[in-house]
């Protein structure tokens, strides 16, 4: 599938669309009603955001319409969207509504105690589940979508400002254009097979980039519709998907484990799903999800800032990821000399012999579309250290068959390594 080249163009041609396209408990928008809100919001943010500055906006909301409505709006009007995590807490979370330069912040009542005290100055609130804001959007409900543009739209324009875990230091705010988020849909829309009619059930937190490259862009760049999950629940995963008729969801972290942790039913098998993409699921835990629910769970890994990818093709080896996408260059190299590692042998029971030697760091040597972090240039140099590519810390060793397939480690995974390593020692 082909990418137009910018969001704004994605959200523009469904107007006139009258299909369902946001579903969220009985609320159900069409696709038109879709842009139409967007333009509105579109047409306030270009009067709220200050002329000159950086178009900027946060939103600190949970899986809510206004989400999505927001990012549609940010798209037709050259503004990025910052995620604001909600987890954070006092000064973390001021820090992260000040480092994106926002002066203008999206909440919901829900969320306002995390605000009671903090000093934010030159932030504007609004309050999306208040007669306040709906009274605000009222002079602009008949916009157009282009009516109303702070910058210039085009391949280029910032989009997302998302905040990586913070796993090392402070959360960087990764960078991702329009061209990037609308090239990102049109190309799993196309390797997934997206229809119109599917449905994408977003139960993953839109204010991280899982959720909005790998659910929310490919059903845009299709023409598919969501489904909104506010907050990740286990329990109401499949009556979700069966009410939504979702065919399609995205996962991170342990999610796939919880849902395998739900008892056990006779209808198990009864939805419309056809489809799950994450990561951290796991050989072992996709296949009982298969077993289970008979829901193909398909395996990716890449960074977050778009830097490298690897995908699951036909024929990959059990246990591995996958392989190096098309125009990355990736090898194994040693964390501190940058040294390539040897591909993983094994022994006899599948041991690992040469775990001390493979085990490496993911690096892409080739082009990558990764267009840095916000205001972090210390970030972005570590990222490209020695000039060697962008490197994704994350372990990794190379599959012993020589066809370029890469098996991850989780932090977990490791440590049980080298445990192993200890107490029974690394045959030569």
């Amino acid at each position: 599938m082909r990418s137009t080249g910018t969001v704004a163009e994605l959200v523009r041609r469904q107007w006139g669309d009258h299909r369902p396209a946001l579903k969220h408990g009985p609320t159900v928008l069409s696709h038109h009603q879709v842009v139409e809100g967007a333009a509105a919001r579109a047409a306030l943010l270009a009067d709220l955001l200050p002329r000159g500055g950086e178009p900027h906006l946060g939103l600190l909301l949970d899986n809510t319409p206004e989400f999505p409505l927001w990012l549609s709006a940010a798209a037709l009007a050259g503004a990025a969207v910052a995620g604001i995590n909600p987890t954070r807490r006092g000064p973390e979370l001021v820090r992260d509504i000040q480092h994106t330069e926002a002066p203008l912040l999206i909440t919901e009542r829900a969320h306002l105690p995390l605000l009671d005290g903090l000093e934010l100055p030159g932030v504007r609130v609004l309050v999306t589940d208040t007669e306040a804001y709906a009274a605000l959007l009222v002079p602009y409900a008949g916009a157009h979508p282009g009516d109303a543009q702070l910058a210039p739209v085009g391949p280029g324009s910032r989009m997302l400002l998302y905040f990586t875990s913070g796993s090392t230091g402070a959360p960087k705010a990764a960078i991702c254009t329009q061209g990037r988020l609308a090239g990102a849909g049109a190309s799993l829309a196309g390797h997934f097979g997206v229809r119109p009619s599917d449905t994408h059930y977003i139960c993953m937190p839109l204010f991280h980039g899982n959720a909005v490259l790998a659910d929310w862009a490919p059903a845009l760049a299709a023409g598919a519709a969501i489904a909104l999950r506010p907050r990740f629940s286990a329990s109401a995963f499949l009556d979700d998907v069966r009410g939504y008729g979702a065919t399609y969801f995205t996962y991170v972290g342990r999610a796939v484990q919880y849902l395998l942790a739900t008892p056990e039913r006779p209808d198990d098998r009864d939805h419309p799903l056809r489809l799950g993409f994450g990561t951290e699921a796991g050989a072992v835990d996709a296949a009982r999800f298969r077993e289970r629910f008979g829901v193909r769970l398909v395996e990716g890994y890449g960074s977050s800032e778009g830097g490298a990818a690897i995908q699951h093709t036909p024929g990959t080896p059990p246990g591995a990821i996958g392989r190096a996408a098309p125009g990355d260059d990736l090898a194994v190299v040693a964390p501190e000399s940058g040294e390539e590692r040897p591909r993983a042998r094994f022994g006899p029971g599948g041991r690992l012999l040469n775990g001390d030697e493979a085990i490496g760091e993911l690096v892409n040597r080739g082009p990558t579309p990764f267009e840095g972090y916000w205001r972090n240039p210390a970030a972005d140099a570590e990222r490209a250290r020695r000039g060697e590519g962008f490197r994704c810390p994350d372990p990794v060793w190379w599959d012993p068959d020589g066809d370029g397939a890469y098996v991850p480690l989780d932090a977990v995974g490791l440590a049980a390594l080298l445990e192993q390593y200890e107490e029974h020692g690394t045959p030569r």
